[in-house]
C-alpha cells in the first residue's frame, strides 16, 4: 500500500453535540462502511491549519485503526467532516487505485 497511498491519523478532540464540524469517529461506520446518520457529533476548530489538513474531501476513505481494524469507510457527502485520531485517512495516487474501487475491495 505504501507504493500508491499515504495514510494520515486524524484529530484529537472532544467531541459535543453542536459545533462546525461533524466529527466522523469510528462508531459513525457502519456494517456496510457507510458513515451513519445516528449519534451525530460535533467539534469546533480554530486553527486554519487544522481545519485544511483534517477536513474530508469527497471520495476520501477513512479506515479504523483501532477496534474494529480495517474498518472502512467512503466520504461522499457535502457536509463539513472531520475524521477523528483513531481513524486514517487513506490518501490513494488516483492514476494507480481509485478510491470508491479500493473501499469496494475492503468490502469483500
Amino acid at each position: 500500500m505504501g507504493e500508491v497511498a499515504n495514510f494520515e491519523y486524524g484529530y484529537t478532540i472532544s467531541a459535543s453535540d453542536r459545533g462546525e464540524f461533524r466529527f466522523i469517529r469510528i462508531t459513525d461506520i457502519d456494517e456496510y462502511g457507510n458513515i451513519s446518520e445516528k449519534d451525530k457529533k460535533y467539534v469546533d476548530l480554530l486553527d486554519e491549519a487544522d481545519k485544511k489538513k483534517y477536513l474530508l474531501k469527497e471520495n476520501d476513505v477513512v479506515m479504523a485503526r483501532i477496534g474494529s481494524v480495517g474498518e472502512t469507510a467512503i466520504f461522499q457527502s457535502q457536509e463539513k467532516f472531520i475524521f477523528a485520531s483513531y481513524l486514517i485517512r487513506i490518501n490513494l495516487n488516483q492514476r494507480e487505485i481509485l478510491p470508491k474501487y479500493y473501499w469496494y475491495f475492503t468490502k469483500y
